[in-house]
């Protein structure tokens, strides 16, 4: 069974490489069931709803020039695009593109804790209005 250990990832936040201060990176698709049980059925009935989005990043804070304070404090309560892909290399099979437009909805000013790693983690809610689909070439 193949594995994977991903070293090179690529992140851009409203088109800056921050692939070098994430440490960890979800976009997590998922569906609004709707209930569909009419009378005279046993068990729960149930269809795929609309399919929604978030991106969930966890961060090593700087506040230098171009890094992730100066690039995300801004962003707050604006939709940025996000990209991810596993690898830096070009966009093909192997490499999926995966981008779409997220509303900036939290951003830590700090958090921090003595003697640690500045490291602070956000949720971002997808402000697109179309389905997430991953980019091959």
């Amino acid at each position: 069974m193949p594995k994977e250990v991903l070293t090179g990832s690529f992140i851009s936040v409203g088109a800056v490489d921050l692939s070098s201060l994430i440490k960890k990176v979800t976009i997590m698709q998922t569906s609004d069931p709707k209930e569909t049980t009419a009378f005279g059925q046993a068990a729960v009935a149930r269809v795929g709803g609309v399919v929604d989005y978030e991106i969930s990043i966890d961060w090593y804070g700087d506040y230098a020039a171009s890094q992730v304070y100066a690039t995300l404090q801004p962003l707050l309560n604006t939709a940025t695009t996000c990209i991810v892909r596993k690898s830096s290399a070009v966009v093909g099979v192997t490499n999926p593109q995966f981008s779409g437009s997220f509303l900036v909805t939290e951003f830590p000013f700090i958090d921090a804790e003595h003697g640690e790693v500045h490291e602070f983690s956000t949720t971002w809610p997808y402000a697109g209005g179309t389905v997430i689909t991953p980019t091959t070439s």
